[in-house]
């Protein structure tokens, strides 16, 4: 029993198949009155769906989650939806800053019940931070209900109505091409990282002349044309010679604009009828009145946030062959497109930025803000040049690099939440109940084919691989020994958890986490995987000179004799 309480809090939660729980229902099948009396007593300690329902906080209820929690969603990932940069291009916001690298982190356990747990109460702790910080009053069922989906198309009266969307989705290459946050931070580097406002300034100087000879602004006496926010891009793109190729691919029912945003479900409907309207901006008999006065903010973050646009630089970067209007490129940044579409729209995503950037402007904008803070076009140029090796692209057609690449970015960024099952007990006229209910798991994942929302949905273990080698959510990863058969999972995690010991020694060069438990019996399985440990670097010329110390005791004459000495 002890070695379970040191593994996983709420056992009789989510325990599924050990001897322990059949043998505790066995006895509840005819309980006694002193076994009905002590589960009332320890009911209470157990988790209750009415505490998840109203978001309630959930006390970790074991050390070992305790500190995982305090490393991870108190240390600030709660508001991270993507990793920061390894090599930023402008200081990162307060949100994304941090004394110490934030990292994603690996939990292997020796028992089945430990993922389980780990998964799904980080995951609840996270997103009821996210939620609560909206201040909105929401049922934990009824969230995706509450928060409907904001990057939508809808139509009405036959009229597009969602063109803000559709901007955060439109792949400019004039814009794209024109400004580059990586070579503003190489101009930059002798004077050190500059701010993000100081970048936008930059951009706002650089396109202030080309915005003005599209149109003239609007007085405060005269009324200006909203229409101005979107077909400014198509204006830019025709001012700078894309019109041909860009009205081409917008025009394409298959193999085009239309068919990328219009295959990602429900949110996508609606979608060619918003690509039409935009596309006919790129005729000269479409007229516009005066700009809004603030066409040359927005464009400028934009330019530096869109999704898609960061998307652009980041593929073309690594398939520099490719013109910047080029289908297949433009193809693949609407791809990336709707991977982000996917995790904006998410409920908790759309509270958390709400929470960060006020009410005082749109939410698309909001999410505009989100990304520049978040260095996003340096997260999507690592990611993308880490994808590349990765999968194996180097000796491919550039076409079939970002068409791939693009692929496995949408792939991590849409990954479906998933939900695990969890008993509550109860006791009704003498009798111990047992429902289930769902908690839902997406800042944590267990490692292993997944139940979606939907029971119908499986999420493979292949895409929950990817998803936490992307810089994207899951933050947390629990595997029982099924994850240390020669997986990689280290291109964004660096620190390991050793939940349970297990037989052999892990060489990755990671940083390593233990939370052992004072006097206990692991103290002495400790020193037997440093020691299996060290000699297996030794072996392979990788020793660490400290563990190697600690084998030979410390014994100054023993340590002579293994001394190699380097003096001429």
């Amino acid at each position: 029993m002890i070695e379970y309480w040191k593994s996983a809090p709420y056992l009789l939660n989510f325990m599924k198949g050990y001897v322990l729980k059949k043998n505790f229902e066995k006895m509840m099948e005819n309980p006694t009155e002193g076994s009905l009396d002590a589960l009332r007593k320890y009911l209470p300690c157990l988790i209750a769906e009415e505490s998840i329902r109203d978001f309630l906080p959930l006390e970790p209820g074991n050390p070992r989650l305790r500190r995982l929690i305090d490393t991870t969603v108190d240390h600030g990932q709660w508001k991270l939806l993507w990793m920061p940069p390894s090599l930023p291009y402008y200081k990162s916001s307060e949100v994304f800053s941090f004394d110490e690298s934030p990292t994603k982190s690996l939990v292997f356990s020796a028992w089945n019940v430990v993922p389980d747990a780990i998964a799904s109460i980080c995951s609840y702790e996270s997103e009821r931070r996210m939620v609560r910080s909206s201040n909105k009053v929401v049922e934990y069922s009824e969230l995706h209900r509450a928060v409907r989906q904001f990057l939508r198309f809808p139509v009405v009266d036959s009229k597009p109505a969602g063109m803000s969307s559709l901007i955060l989705h439109y792949p400019s290459p004039s814009l794209a091409a024109s400004v580059d946050p990586f070579q503003m931070a190489l101009d930059w580097r002798k004077d050190g990282l500059p701010e993000a406002g100081d970048v936008l300034g930059l951009i706002r100087e650089k396109l202030a002349s080309v915005i003005e000879r599209l149109g003239v602004y609007a007085e405060d006496s005269v009324r200006h044309d909203l229409s101005w926010h979107w077909a400014v891009f198509a204006k830019m793109d025709m001012d700078t010679g894309f019109k041909e190729k860009l009205f081409r691919w917008c025009s394409l029912k298959r193999g085009g604009w239309k068919e990328i945003g219009t295959g990602s479900g429900r949110d996508g409907e609606g979608f060619p009828e918003h690509v039409d309207l935009f596309a006919s901006a790129f005729s000269s008999d479409f007229t516009l009145g005066s700009m809004p006065a603030d066409l040359l903010e927005i464009v400028s973050e934009i330019v530096l946030g869109s999704p898609t646009i960061c998307a652009a630089r980041a593929l073309h970067r690594i398939a520099p062959s490719l013109s910047w209007d080029d289908p297949a490129l433009l193809s693949a940044a609407a791809t990336v497109a709707n991977g982000f579409r996917s995790l904006f729209n998410n409920p908790d995503s759309q509270l958390l930025i709400r929470h960060l950037h006020g009410q005082d402007i749109p939410l698309w904008r909001a999410t505009l803000h989100y990304a520049i803070d978040g260095n996003l076009q340096a997260v999507l140029d690592e990611y993308a040049h880490v994808l590349k090796e990765s999968l194996g692209l180097f000796d491919h057609a550039d076409s079939e690099v970002v068409k791939t690449v693009a692929a496995s970015m949408h792939d991590s960024l849409s990954l479906r939440m998933s939900s695990i099952a969890v008993d509550q007990l109860g006791i009704n006229g003498g009798k111990v109940t047992k429902d289930s209910f769902r908690m839902r798991c997406r800042f944590a994942l267990r490692f292993a084919d997944l139940v979606g929302e939907k029971d119908s949905d499986i999420v493979r273990a292949g895409t929950v691989r990817e998803a936490f080698n992307s810089p994207f959510r899951p933050f947390v990863l629990a595997s029982t020994s099924i994850g240390q058969e020669g997986l990689d999972f280290h291109t964004y995690c660096h620190e390991i958890w050793h939940w349970n010991f297990e037989d052999g020694p892990n060489p990755s060069k990671v940083r390593r986490v233990i939370p052992m438990l004072p006097f206990s019996r692991e103290q002495s399985v400790l020193e037997r995987l440093k020691k299996s440990l060290a000699l297996y670097r030794l072996a392979f010329g990788q020793p660490r000179q400290e563990e190697l110390l600690e084998i030979l005791g410390g014994s100054e004459p023993e340590y002579e004799n293994f001394k190699i000495s380097l003096q001429p």
